[in-house]
């Protein structure tokens, strides 16, 4: 109801059937959680809640991570070139070779990421800039992750994943 009545200019009634789906999200996202909260103790017993709630925030933080990217992704490209060498990576899909077809200037800029991208639009089209954001936004979630996985304790991990996420640098380098 919300992309249709913005595509209509009915801003209240967007706003009303905005506040009804997040009523509803969050009973169910909490119902959803009580739920895995009474089959874990029933299964695998306190230890295992224990688990959940401890990676709770983690899992919050990733889920930020992402949405924060794919949102990114939705966004028009801020640069001339704001896709990461697209021509490149379609040249190498298209041809095989490496290098700029309109300015014949070889490519050195991470070749490992024009090979994943070549690939990509090899197997999605040449033209499927969308699925290239896709593979961006999850290499942005692997950066997450690897300084999450980097950090010397739980707290320096969020805080870190928490000021990266929040850098509106990684947004439009992972995310677009």
């Amino acid at each position: 109801m919300v992309p249709l009545a913005l595509e209509s200019h009915q801003i209240l009634i967007a706003i009303y059937s905005g506040m009804f789906a997040l009523g509803f999200l969050a009973v169910a996202g909490l119902s959803l959680v009580d739920l895995l909260e009474v089959l874990t103790l029933r299964r695998l017993g306190a230890r295992a809640l224990a688990r959940i709630r401890r990676a709770a925030p983690v899992a919050a933080l990733f889920g930020l991570a992402s949405l924060l990217l794919l949102t990114a992704a939705q966004m028009p490209e801020p640069f001339e070139d704001g896709y990461g060498h697209w021509l490149v990576a379609a040249n190498l899909a298209a041809t095989g070779h490496l290098h700029d077809p309109l300015f014949g200037m070889e490519d050195t800029w991470l070749p490992g990421y024009q090979v994943l991208a070549a690939a990509v639009l090899h197997l999605f089209g040449l033209w499927q800039i969308g699925a290239l954001k896709a593979v961006s936004a999850l290499l942005g979630i692997a950066t997450a992750a690897s300084v999450y996985g980097l950090a010397p304790n739980v707290r320096q991990a969020r805080l870190a994943v928490g000021l990266l996420v929040l850098n509106p640098v990684f947004l439009f380098t992972s995310g677009s």
